[in-house]
């Protein structure tokens, strides 16, 4: 307890794996990295994943005014904690605040503000971008693929529609050349593409689909953040 009305969880978890160099202690919070280096090429090849779980551990933690932190000893281990601070509740306020109001969720359309249209199919990538743009403060919509895409696109008014390539149903592609073919506002939209290829064939393919702008995977922070405030504006 910090004082009679807030509290400060900490939650430690601790191994005794081969540890993490100090060098890399920052890389391995960063999308898309991991650790590098260990002496026991057995144990590294076992390694497996994406490099996302600390850097999506750490937003959530982030979201809710907290803190990720490791320390670590090549060799010994590392240690991950996680600090989270909250406000000391009382019972009767609890019970009393909840209402099916506030526990019902609210649909990114009903909202003001910029609006974005999310295509993705992979859940990890649906959570590390949902987190991106709740981050941003942006309110969103989530589609799992083009035909679901195409109707939330009709039925509400987005400022920007971020979509995977690769999607069921209809393609991204598919996807913007059907919108551009709409003979009304909703045809501009901007529209910028995700995707893991890097041949530039296909980049013109898409140019050529009404796609405004390809953002290709895997991609930073910071580069996401100047894509979506660029083209959302």
């Amino acid at each position: 307890k910090t004082d009679d009305k807030n509290t400060v969880a900490t939650v430690a978890v601790k191994d005794s794996g081969i540890g993490i160099p100090p060098s890399q202690l920052n890389l391995i919070f960063q999308e898309f990295a991991q650790a590098t280096g260990s002496k026991n090429n057995e144990y590294a090849r076992a390694i497996k994943g994406t490099g996302l779980g600390l850097s999506i551990s750490r937003m959530l933690a982030e979201l809710q005014n907290g803190t990720l932190t490791v320390e670590s000893q090549p060799d010994k281990g590392s240690t991950f904690t996680v600090k989270i601070p909250y406000e000391t509740a009382n019972a009767n306020e609890i019970k009393s605040s909840i209402s099916p109001e506030i526990l019902q969720p609210v649909s990114a359309a009903k909202k003001s503000g910029k609006n974005i249209l999310l295509v993705e199919d992979n859940e990890l990538n649906i959570m590390l971008i949902s987190l991106l743009l709740e981050r941003m403060g942006y309110p969103f919509d989530v589609a799992t693929d083009g035909e679901m895409a195409l109707q939330l696109h009709q039925k509400n008014n987005y400022n920007l529609i971020l979509t995977d390539i690769n999607i069921p149903k209809l393609t991204g592609v598919q996807l913007s050349q059907l919108i551009r073919k709409e003979n009304n506002a909703k045809s501009k939209i901007k529209i910028v593409a995700l995707t893991a290829t890097i041949v530039n064939d296909d980049f013109d393919s898409y140019y050529e689909a009404g796609i405004n702008k390809i953002l290709a995977k895997p991609f930073k922070e910071e580069k996401f953040r100047k894509v979506v405030e660029e083209y959302a504006s």
